[in-house]
């Protein structure tokens, strides 16, 4: 879900360069779900 989106854009705002960085982290390490690897909380 969303969650606080009014809090994250403040955040966002006063985090820009933590925020810009993360994205071109994230953007060159993609999380890869498979099968094997995916977590389904009524099955733990």
């Amino acid at each position: 879900m969303k969650g606080d989106v009014d809090a994250f854009r403040k955040w966002q705002a006063a985090n820009k360069q933590n925020w810009d960085d993360f994205i071109a982290w994230f953007s060159k390490n993609k999380i890869q779900i498979t099968k094997k690897n995916a977590f389904i909380s009524s099955k733990a």
